[in-house]
């Protein structure tokens, strides 16, 4: 029975050894969960803030065209009044 009670012992040390690593893997897999949750999250908003950006750019460029188109057209009229005011 000496035998015994020292395997009874060593069991449970190797038991609750055995428990406390498969409970920190568990923490360790929610938590790693959380965190790629949290990237996913991240990634929308960064996808998000981008296409705002390219939309004010697209934006930028086209308000850029208008500006230039104007500008010919009153280059355009100011030329032509200066033309009829000169006759």
């Amino acid at each position: 029975m000496k035998n015994v009670w020292k395997g009874l012992a060593v069991g449970a040390f190797v038991g609750a050894a055995v428990g406390m690593v498969q409970d920190g893997m568990a923490r360790a897999g929610e938590k790693s969960a959380e965190l790629g949750r949290s990237a996913i999250r991240s990634a929308e908003a960064a996808a998000d803030r981008a296409k705002a950006t390219a939309a004010d750019a697209e934006l930028g460029d086209k308000l850029r065209d208008v500006a230039a188109k104007a500008q010919d057209k009153l280059g355009d009229v100011a030329h032509e009044l200066s033309e009829k005011a000169s006759r």
